[in-house]
């Protein structure tokens, strides 16, 4: 015959088990759910910054580029006026004043051309600050819970208290039942 003080002990004893596995389960998963979303900002944050670098790195080339068709093409427009003024015999304040322009037109597109590649690496720059910050508010987001061990514990003794009401209602059951079936004979 099973006394209902053991039944209610064993009980007891296999919820608050129960218990203790399934708050270590959650536990690692929590963790392995961080570990995971950490390693994936981590590469995601890697991959746009290889991204930024190239658009940065192309920007930077094609700036290099267009300085060097403007100089060339200034160049060119200073030879064909020296030429048109050598030809004409005339190199006068006309001459001067085509030249000028001519260099100040020149000064000024390659001034808009770094204006314009300091305007992209100033937005590549807040491209980084956003993607970092993606980053770290994915890694937060997913960060496992501390563990409360109070609540823990809590958690734990009352579901060893209701193993052990059950077990007590069990343990009854059972001797109730041995005990008709004792007087049956």
């Amino acid at each position: 015959m099973c006394h209902p003080g053991a039944m209610m002990v064993g009980m007891a004893i296999a919820s608050a088990a129960t218990t203790i596995q399934q708050q270590k389960a959650a536990a690692d998963a929590a963790k392995e759910q961080e570990k995971m979303a950490t390693q994936h900002a981590m590469q995601t944050r890697a991959l746009q910054e290889q991204q930024l670098a190239q658009e940065l790195k192309e920007a930077q080339a094609k700036a290099k580029t267009d300085k060097f068709d403007v100089s060339r093409e200034a160049a060119v427009n200073r030879g064909k006026i020296m030429a048109a003024a050598s030809e004409g015999g005339a190199f006068g304040n006309l001459t001067l004043r085509e030249l000028s322009e001519n260099m100040m037109n020149e000064g000024y597109d390659t001034s808009l051309i770094d204006y314009n590649l300091r305007q992209t690496s100033k937005n590549a720059d807040l491209k980084r600050k956003a993607h970092d910050l993606n980053a770290e508010t994915t890694i937060q987001a997913n960060k496992a819970p501390k563990r409360n061990g109070m609540l823990d514990g809590l958690q734990i003794g009352t579901s060893a208290l209701n193993g052990a009401m059950s077990g007590y209602g069990m343990g009854k059951s059972v001797q109730g039942a041995f005990s008709k079936t004792k007087g049956i004979k």
